[in-house]
């Protein structure tokens, strides 16, 4: 265990918090589209900066790894640890995608595309620089993670929305939940849970039967 964390210490301190860009240039080109939608190479990238520090753990760990040299492209068990990146930050750019055009089609966004919120960020940010008055609320968005932030806020926002349309709990699933949870937890705790639950379901069946098209 504690080689494992010396690794860990050693690694942070070369920067693997990185993106996978060296080169800090921003990449718009489309790496794949989602029922038509583009990822940017900009997403792939975006995620694949917040993953990185778990996938090198997970790989250290798992093969108990002690020489870094080459780490990104060594293979093991048929695949490199910057392909196991690549997929998991595909992964999660086509979840986010399907997400955000739900919030698109339902109002809660106009522009869903990376560059839009980005730009939505920065304009945030800019507005709120020179104003002290404001008391309420976030005053600034970081940056680094304005995605995140955005698709954290907006399903906040769908999940109420769907759960008043197709997501609503029927009569007998809110019937069945209530008879089996806790006495003290309230009628709209009970609804909240089976919405979410029927939104994660929902989500989830819209990744299995997204069409992926890789560009590259």
């Amino acid at each position: 265990m504690k080689r494992f964390f010396c690794i860990l210490l050693i690694v942070i301190s070369l920067g693997v918090f990185c993106s996978c860009g060296e080169n800090g240039a921003e990449t718009t080109s489309v790496y794949a589209t989602v029922n038509g939608e583009e990822v940017t190479q900009e997403e792939i990238d975006y995620f694949s900066k917040r993953m990185k520090a778990d996938v090198l753990a997970e790989y250290v760990q798992k093969y108990e790894i002690s020489d870094l040299t080459d780490f990104w492209e060594t293979e093991l068990d048929g695949k490199t640890p910057t392909q196991e990146l690549e997929n998991r930050a595909l992964d999660e750019a086509v979840r986010s995608k399907i997400v955000l055009t739900l919030m698109r089609e339902n109002g809660i966004y106009d522009d869903v595309s990376f560059s839009g919120l980005k730009k939505k960020a920065e304009d945030f940010n800019e507005s709120n620089k020179n104003s002290a008055e404001q008391s309420v609320g976030i005053k600034t968005i970081d940056l680094e993670q304005f995605y995140t932030y955005y698709i954290s806020n907006g399903e906040m926002e769908l999940k109420n929305i769907l759960g008043e349309g197709i997501l609503k709990p029927t009569d007998e699933e809110f019937s069945e939940r209530r008879k089996n949870t806790d006495e003290d937890m309230s009628d709209e705790m009970v609804k909240s849970v089976i919405i979410s639950e029927k939104y994660d379901t929902y989500i989830a069946e819209l990744v299995n039967k997204a069409d992926v098209i890789k560009g590259k």
